[in-house]
């Protein structure tokens, strides 16, 4: 699950062009730390990807993640691919 909110202005920003992700990893989702970790991981170097792509304008935007079971099984590229769709959606 992803939630996107844009012109986000309630957390204290370094900048104008912050980017505030957020994470929950439960332990529903797995009883090892090292599977939560490994999907920490992929999140975050999802997130420094899209904020690297110039075609994505992400200042003041909130994305929070709330992975589901199996995520981790879930090949890399295809996590990209979904996430850019999303991101490049107009806002509703």
């Amino acid at each position: 699950m992803l939630i996107v909110a844009r012109n986000f202005t309630s957390f204290e920003a370094p900048s104008d062009n912050s980017t505030f992700l957020g994470m929950k990893v439960s332990k529903k989702l797995s009883k090892k730390a090292c599977v939560r970790n490994k999907i920490k991981r992929r999140i975050r170097h999802l997130m420094r990807l899209m904020l690297s792509n110039n075609d994505l304008t992400l200042s003041k935007t909130a994305i929070i993640f709330i992975p589901y079971k199996n995520f981790e099984l879930v090949e890399f590229a295809k996590l990209s691919s979904e996430l850019t769709r999303v991101l490049l959606r107009p806002a509703r």
